[in-house]
Order: structure tokens, then sequence, then C-alpha cells
């Protein structure tokens, strides 16, 4: 069976607040200025406000990927 790369993020918002978090894009890097490690596979995520998570990782900062309180 193949190795597999995964990466998580955990983003939280008070509770109650009516805030949620918008993310424009995400890039993992090995070492300072090399390539992103961040890139094929899926992105999944939950409460999308029609704003995909894969819109963090596009390479478009002009989208983004929110999740609603």
């Amino acid at each position: 069976m193949a190795a597999h790369r995964h990466w998580a993020l955990l983003v939280t918002a008070r509770a109650g607040t009516g805030n949620g978090v918008a993310i424009a894009e995400v890039e993992m890097r090995a070492t300072t200025g090399g390539a992103n490690l961040a890139t094929g596979g899926t992105a999944a995520g939950t409460n999308n406000v029609g704003h995909p998570p894969a819109n963090a990782f596009d390479g478009n900062a002009a989208t983004e990927w929110r999740d609603g309180a």
C-alpha cells in the first residue's frame, strides 16, 4: 500500500459569536522558498458557505474557503 501525505488545519472561532473563518491560500513547504507540497489530493471541509475547501489550495489568493460559525 502506497503512503499518503495528510495535511490538517484546525481553525476555531469562539462559539456563539457569529464569527467564521476565511482562508485565501494554504502553502506547505519543507524549506523556506522551497516547492509548495500542498498539491494534488482532495480538499475537505465543512460549512462551506458557497466557497469550497479546494479554493484554499488552488494557487489563487483571490479565491477563498469560508467556514461559517
